[in-house]
């Protein structure tokens, strides 16, 4: 058996390949073959000038796969100027979270546990970088990260796999990622040279208030080694969380921005203090991604972490089907971008700026932001029947017979004035 390349996201073994349609494929996935031979001498590496992001490795010994924007990179020999510029390279699982015991899923919950994996939380509102590729065609004013993926409660999703109380996105260092094993899962592909995508640990942390409370988290995005924390071999994960990002140590909120739904503030009302205490209703409640939003913020903090860095026990597992199908692509984000978030309404950033406002000055002002609605229900019902009261007194008037009194000539003209 050989390995033949399908394109950037498949590969499989068969004894023999022919390019373009297979008829026995699923049809969901009848796409053309390129049927490129992969083994240790043919490596799947990028042409030269060609998108290398799902690689991280370039056919030419003289290019290097250079990070463009998030969703794309290719091979070059330097940097064009204007370009993210990180070089891409290819790191190597080393494990499968879907397959913790080979194929066996009846797994023992008290063993294989681990300690140090070092944690914080974030909500930038920028894209997850297993969802960058797949943005289609390229659109950076569409790369946010949807509502779907704050916390949730696994009781109001389909049920508790592990017995777990939350379920969570978030960002993971390579030696996490290698850890992970392959992008899984349908939850998108890692723009890292990795993998992992779409792939589940079960965590704990005892220093909580919950000391009891299991926690899924599935990785989407990277954090990668030039980022604090996540230098070289550390084993770091971020918790994507709204209202938990910390504006003193983020470097890509873009939050207030079209589709992001969340203020730049509201970002971050939480991220310099302890997640126990974090006033989650300074989140509003007046759209559907919102009210998303406030619940995982208040799910989250019920978990009541006494700091922003605790060190977690975590364990891999294969994720809660129920959950992968909540997040999985074209479910929260798709080749559009955020599939609940209308970028339309959201062009004027009115919902953060709302949002915002009633953060700040509580629920009079909550009640001023739909004042034009609520003038226009109740005025024009009022005008119309002033109208119609008007035009019968009018009419009244005109066909009423003459008065001689110096009274009813005294107050004719009055009406008019």
């Amino acid at each position: 058996m050989t390995c033949y390349k399908k394109n950037n996201f498949w590969s499989g073994c068969r004894p023999s390949c022919t390019p373009g349609i297979h008829a026995f494929d699923p049809p969901e996935h009848r796409t053309p073959w390129s049927c490129e031979r992969i083994d240790s001498s043919h490596p799947d590496c990028a042409e030269d000038h060609t998108d290398c992001i799902h690689l991280g490795c370039c056919k030419s010994k003289t290019h290097k796969c250079f990070m463009k924007d998030p969703g794309e990179a290719f091979c070059k020999t330097s940097s064009p100027k204007g370009w993210l510029g990180h070089v891409i390279e290819a790191h190597h699982v080393k494990g499968d979270a879907s397959y913790p015991n080979g194929h066996n899923h009846n797994i023992d919950l008290s063993k294989d546990w681990h300690g140090n994996l070092h944690s914080t939380h974030y909500w930038d509102c920028s894209g997850q970088g297993c969802d960058a590729g797949h943005l289609q065609p390229w659109d950076k004013s569409k790369y946010v990260s949807p509502p779907e993926y704050a916390p949730m409660d696994p009781e109001k999703n389909g049920g508790n796999m592990y017995g777990e109380k939350i379920w969570m996105t978030g960002a993971t260092s390579d030696a996490v990622s290698d850890i992970l094993g392959p992008d899984a899962n349908g939850c998108g592909s890692d723009n890292g040279g990795g993998g992992g995508c779409g792939q589940c640990l079960l965590v704990k942390n005892y220093q909580s208030n919950n000391k009891d409370w299991t926690a899924v988290i599935m990785r989407k995005n990277r954090c990668p080694p030039w980022s604090t924390g996540c230098e070289g071999g550390k084993f770091h994960m971020d918790f994507a969380v709204p209202g938990f990002d910390n504006l003193k140590y983020s470097t890509a909120n873009i939050c207030g921005k079209p589709g992001t739904t969340l203020s730049r503030d509201q970002s971050s009302i939480c991220g310099g203090v302890s997640p126990k205490d974090c006033n989650c209703a300074q989140i509003p409640t007046h759209t559907a991604g919102l009210r998303k939003m406030r619940e995982g913020c208040e799910l989250f903090k019920k978990w009541g972490w006494w700091s922003g860095t605790p060190t977690l026990d975590w364990r891999p597992i294969p994720c809660p089907p129920a959950f992968v199908e909540r997040v999985k692509l074209g479910a929260a984000f798709g080749p559009k971008g955020p599939v609940t978030v209308s970028f339309f309404d959201a062009g004027n950033n009115t919902g953060a700026l709302r949002s915002s406002v009633a953060s700040t000055h509580g629920p009079l002002t909550q009640g001023l932001q739909h004042w034009p609605r609520t003038a226009a229900a109740v005025l024009l019902p009022m005008l119309l029947v002033l109208g119609l009261v008007r035009g019968v007194v009018d009419l009244r008037r005109r066909y009423r017979p003459p008065d001689d009194s110096d009274d009813a000539e005294d107050l004719l003209p009055a009406a008019h004035e």
